[in-house]
């Protein structure tokens, strides 16, 4: 990146603020223009759109609302995202199988289901996230340009994400006293005795707190509640998932556009 757009983007930062400059681009009429964010106390309170070329005005809205979905997109997918696809699955197989073969009892059985059902949507998003993260590397990692394609590839990989953490979740929910009662049942089990310990410490911490209580996995439910109806098919669902993120996505940013530092709009 030329010292030019880092000399634009830091005329505009005020005292105390830290200044952040994306280094992928987006082109424009043959220019290339940057997304820069000023913060203080992690709190966003700026933008500006530079480029080593004289920047048009005209070009200015556009270019801030691809430069900032993909940003905000992007850092959500590999922080929160990236976070939870560090998880094997193999934690929730492991804990279904730990239901011993011969058992009848109906609160085990109905555990061990769950728990698998989880485990094959956990499996689910970490593949998802592992291929969008080998295409980010080959793509925008490497060319440090972004296109129309790849700003689409990543909403609809946040979407994809999205349903499978809201089913997950769902479960959770919709189960959590079942497997309250399942985590008590296992421990008399033969089979809790095989389980590795970060094995238990994973059921013991996955089940301390009611996720109903959880506002992060709440707020979360509600924006894909609001976006899908459960009754549709699954590629309906993304559809309406993308539609919905796009358009609450674009009423945020008309009022992030009056933040705008330069060139003003």
């Amino acid at each position: 990146m030329k010292e030019v757009i880092f000399d634009k983007a830091k005329k505009h930062k005020k005292w105390l603020e830290k200044c952040d400059i994306t280094t992928y681009s987006y082109e424009i009429n043959s220019t290339d223009y940057y997304f820069a964010f000023y913060t203080r106390k992690n709190d966003v309170t700026g933008y500006a759109i530079v480029s080593d070329k004289e920047e048009r005005r005209i070009d200015i809205e556009k270019a801030f609302r691809k430069l900032q979905t993909f940003a905000s997109v992007s850092s959500n997918l590999f922080g929160s995202l990236g976070e939870l696809a560090r998880i094997s699955p193999d934690y929730f197989f492991d804990i279904a199988n730990a239901v011993p073969s011969n058992t009848t009892d109906d609160i085990l059985l109905r555990g061990k289901r769950v728990f698998e059902e989880i485990g094959e949507l956990q499996s689910k998003l970490v593949d998802e996230y592992k291929k969008y993260e080998q295409y980010y590397d080959s793509n925008v990692g490497k060319s440090l340009k972004m296109t129309d394609k790849e700003i689409d590839d990543l909403v609809e990989t946040a979407s994809v994400s999205d349903i499978l953490q809201f089913k997950q979740s769902r479960l959770l929910i919709d189960e959590y006293s079942n497997l309250k009662e399942f985590s008590r049942k296992l421990k008399k089990t033969d089979g809790m005795k095989k389980l590795a310990i970060d094995r238990e410490t994973f059921l013991k911490t996955l089940l301390s707190t009611d996720p109903s209580k959880q506002e992060n996995i709440m707020e979360q439910i509600r924006y894909v509640e609001r976006g899908i109806s459960s009754s549709l098919s699954v590629d309906r669902q993304l559809e309406d998932l993308i539609r919905y993120s796009n358009e609450d996505r674009e009423i945020k940013q008309n009022d992030y556009l009056k933040k705008i530092r330069y060139p003003k709009v």
